[in-house]
C-alpha cells in the first residue's frame, strides 16, 4: 500500500502527535536534525505507518471474514439450504444472496489489489482466476465478469433465472463459491496474523512497546 503524507499526518493528529504543520516527511529529511531528534522522528514516521497498515488489515481481514460466511450459506446442509427454500419457483431469496456474494467478493478482491504485500498478490490472482474460470456460467445468470476481475449483475436476468440453472452456477456442482471460500479463509487468516502483528508494537496502554511512546492508535476500533 502507498502511504500518502497525507494520510501521514491524519493519522499522526489523530494519534496527538505534533507536526508544526509540516509533513513528516519534511522532517526525515531536514538535514539539519541532530541524530537523536531524527531517530525520534523516524520512530513516528515508522509507527504512523504501521497505524495505517494495521488499519489496512483489519479491514482486509472483516471484509475476507465476511466473504467466506456468505459463500458457505450455498453449501449449507438441511432446511438452512439456500435451494431448498426455494419452493414453488421462487428464487428471490438465491438471488438475494448471489448479489451479496458478488458484492462481497468485489470488496475483497479490490482491497487485496490495493494492498499487494505478501501473500496478497497471490491471493488477488487466485480468487480472480476463479471467476474467469467460471465466466460463462456466471454470465449465463446475469452476472458478468470484467476484465479487472470484478463482477457486475444484471438483477433482471438473474432474477428471472430458474432455480436449476442458479443450483448449477452457485451449488454443489459449482466450482466458484467452493473456491471463493476457500481463498477468503485464507485471506482471512492471513490479514488477521498481519494486524494482531502490528498492533502487538503496542501494550495494553496503548504506547509502543520497546521504549517508545508516541500515542495511542486503535486498531481494532
Amino acid at each position: 500500500m502507498r502511504i500518502t503524507t497525507q494520510m501521514l499526518n491524519e493519522s499522526a493528529r489523530k494519534a496527538g502527535l505534533p507536526l508544526d504543520n509540516h509533513s513528516l516527511l519534511d522532517y526525515i529529511s531536514n538535514d539539519k536534525s541532530s541524530p537523536s531528534v531524527m531517530d525520534d522522528k523516524k520512530s513516528i514516521l515508522e509507527a504512523t505507518r504501521n497505524a495505517v497498515n494495521g488499519k489496512e488489515y483489519r479491514k482486509l481481514w472483516l471484509s475476507a471474514q465476511s466473504l467466506d460466511t456468505q459463500a458457505k450459506k450455498f453449501a449449507a446442509e438441511g432446511e438452512e439450504n439456500i435451494f431448498a427454500k426455494a419452493k414453488d419457483g421462487d428464487t428471490s431469496g438465491i438471488c438475494k444472496e448471489a448479489e451479496q456474494l458478488a458484492e462481497g467478493y468485489n470488496e475483497m478482491l479490490s482491497l487485496l489489489k490495493k494492498n499487494p504485500d505478501g501473500m496478497n498478490a497471490l491471493y488477488f490472482k487466485t480468487l480472480k482466476s476463479f471467476a474467469d474460470g467460471n465466466k460463462a456460467a456466471l454470465e449465463s445468470v446475469g452476472i458478468s465478469v470484467g476484465k479487472d476481475g470484478l463482477l457486475s449483475v444484471d438483477k433482471d436476468k438473474l432474477a428471472a433465472a430458474d432455480a436449476e440453472s442458479l443450483k448449477k452456477v452457485f451449488g454443489e456442482e459449482s466450482s466458484f463459491v467452493p473456491g471463493v471460500s476457500f481463498i477468503a479463509s485464507r485471506v482471512a487468516d492471513s490479514a488477521r496474523a498481519e494486524a494482531e502483528s502490528i498492533s502487538s508494537l503496542y501494550g495494553s496502554n496503548g504506547k509502543q512497546t520497546g521504549g517508545g511512546s508516541y500515542g495511542k492508535y486503535d486498531f481494532w476500533g
